[in-house]
């Protein structure tokens, strides 16, 4: 916002760069689309953040200290111009003056690099795999023994059953030789 407008209303001043519409006039359009005056604030009421001062002058682009100084600055370009939209064709003048040699030992050390790390991770990955079978196959020899072992205790948990079932069934017998010999006694 300019200092004009924090001064002055719109036809207050008349200034000749602020149309007058309804809302600069004041007028707003309720939801009804009836228009209704706005409340006006009081030149008291308007605070000023920057007052002019008489030291004030404008200054052009050349006197600019520091317009001067952003002109003293060199102009650089990216090292691919085409990514500023100037012609692709003038790249290749930049590749006959760039010395490729350290820049291939680079990518040969990259690539030495790369390899140790490929070589490091090949051998992790076979000695995990290596061991993956191992615990493979030990997981499946105790599953094994596992369910060696469940089907015997399945075998001795049916036989315990059919002893306590005997045992039940030597029980009833002996409480009713108990019961019936006392009645034999009486009848003889």
């Amino acid at each position: 916002m300019g200092q004009e407008q924090s001064n002055s209303f719109p036809g207050q001043m008349g200034h000749p760069n602020v149309p007058y519409t309804a809302q600069s006039l004041g007028k707003v359009k309720d939801e009804d689309g009836k228009s209704k005056s706005k409340q006006r604030a009081k030149l008291e009421d308007i605070m000023v953040v920057n007052a002019p001062t008489g030291k004030t002058k404008l200054v052009s682009k050349s006197e600019d200290l520091d317009i001067r100084n952003l002109n003293k600055l060199p102009y650089f370009l990216p090292l691919l111009r085409s990514t500023v939209n100037v012609p692709a064709s003038r790249d290749l003048d930049f590749f006959d003056k760039f010395d490729l040699r350290p820049c291939l030992s680079l990518c040969s050390r990259y690539e030495k690099h790369l390899k140790q790390c490929a070589e490091a991770v090949s051998f992790d990955q076979s000695m995990l795999s290596s061991r993956i079978r191992e615990m493979d196959s030990y997981c499946a020899s105790v599953l094994r023994r596992v369910n060696d072992r469940y089907k015997r205790l399945s075998r001795v948990a049916m036989q315990m059953k059919k002893v306590e079932e005997m045992n039940a069934n030597l029980r009833r017998i002996d409480a009713n030789l108990k019961r019936l010999v006392p009645m034999m006694e009486r009848h003889v």
